[in-house]
């Protein structure tokens, strides 16, 4: 598939974005982005320039290993609909158009790549290092044995190599409301040193990312409950959740959680959503029967409906490790307070699940706060993943990822 350069495609790509907006077939929040920057990290964008990665204390072959299983994961995961919607964008521009459309989703695909490729290890606890301008193009014309040799001295290195920063390291970015986690990427001018390393040959990874059946919008199968008396009787446990935000914000203004295990291609889910009318500044606390078992955080997105929002811009995975708690049978458990588009908590001050539960009286006194776990990784979805922790909760055990420092 042709790839049109990467200055050609953003002004193509912003005018695909504003048609599809138009057009009633883009999510919100794609035309949010097209409107203004981020006021926090943007995770929709590649590192530029020449770079490598590094974790100290890492081997070549550990850096190969992971470098091509993330390759192997961005490569096998192209966001469903981004041809046929990009070709509906410029139809109008006839057969020409969407021969157009056609060629730019296919740098719309290898810019969703680069992405995912840097934050598959950025979230497995590698850093980017960046080459200073003009200081980076040596190692592009070194022959396969001489760079393995430079690499092999700099990718496990305390420091940056001479003439070179660190750009990126895991700094738990998806928590902040401000992220820009949602549009479509612009495929960026990129040297990636590292990958020159594979040429020679890689071992398969016993720790791969774990692929899942594209399924980036999935309908819930456990909608909210108010005989919670009821729900307990049936064998389920209770859980609580409270979600605030401001929902002409950019951010993301719903979670989904899904339960470890069962099929992939169906998995138990439930979704807290902020309200679509009113203020603002909105807030909704919810109560969900669910079956026992371990829970994770498996997504952000933007709940807004459209014909394709949900399979190419609308949602951000954390598969690569989550937040997770247990449910078991019978229990009321609370998930805190979560300000969907300001700093991700939760807040676990129980006040909030008391006074919802108030109603029914022993619900209320038996209701505990949820033991959340870092680190739960899942199968991966399709459009832009990455990895979320909460500051203070413990990590699950053989967790090898990327983790908050002491001082996150």
């Amino acid at each position: 598939m042709p790839r049109l350069a990467p200055a050609a495609v953003r002004p193509l790509a912003a005018a695909i974005a504003a048609c599809i907006a138009l057009s009633g077939i883009a999510p919100a929040a794609t035309a949010q982005a097209a409107r203004r920057g981020p006021a926090g990290p943007d995770l929709t964008k590649a590192t530029e320039g020449y770079f490598y990665y590094n974790r100290p204390g890492a081997t070549l072959d550990q850096h190969n290993v992971e470098l091509a299983d993330c390759i192997r994961a961005a490569k096998g995961s192209a966001p469903e609909g981004v041809y046929f919607t990009t070709a509906i964008a410029m139809s109008s521009q006839g057969l020409a158009g969407v021969g157009l459309g056609v060629a730019t989703a296919a740098t719309i695909v290898n810019a969703y790549e680069q992405v995912k490729i840097e934050h598959c290890m950025v979230g497995r606890g590698w850093r980017v290092i960046v080459f200073d301008e003009g200081k980076g193009g040596r190692y592009r014309r070194m022959k396969l044995e001489e760079l393995n040799a430079a690499l092999g001295e700099m990718v496990g290195a305390p420091d940056p190599a001479p003439n070179s920063r660190v750009v990126r390291s895991f700094r738990n970015e998806a928590a902040l409301g401000g992220s820009l986690k949602y549009g479509i990427p612009d495929q960026v001018e990129q040297t990636n040193i590292s990958e020159r390393a594979l040429k020679g040959g890689v071992a398969v990874s016993t720790d791969p990312v774990l692929m899942g059946p594209d399924l980036t919008y999935i309908e819930p199968t456990i909608v909210p409950v108010t005989d919670l008396a009821q729900a307990r009787r049936d064998g389920m446990a209770v859980v609580v959740i409270r979600v605030t935000g401001d929902r002409k914000k950019h951010g993301g203004h719903a979670l989904a959680f899904e339960r470890s295990g069962g099929d992939p291609a169906k998995p138990d889910t439930f979704r807290a959503v902020l309200p679509d009318e009113g203020d603002a500044r909105a807030e909704r606390t919810i109560a969900f029967a669910v079956p026992a078992g371990q829970w994770r955080l498996a997504r952000f997105y933007d709940p807004k409906p459209s014909i394709f929002a949900h399979r190419v811009w609308g949602s951000f995975d954390f598969c690569l490790g989550a937040p997770a708690f247990e449910a078991k049978a019978g229990e009321v458990i609370y998930l805190g307070s979560f300000d969907l588009t300001g700093q991700l908590g939760p807040d676990m001050a129980m006040d909030p699940a008391r006074a919802f539960l108030a109603p029914q009286a022993d619900l209320a006194a038996e209701v505990k706060p949820a033991a959340w776990v870092n680190g739960v990784r899942g199968l991966c979805r399709g459009q832009i993943y990455y990895a979320l922790a909460f500051p203070g909760a413990p990590y699950a055990e053989g967790y090898a990822g990327a983790r908050l420092a002491a001082a996150d």
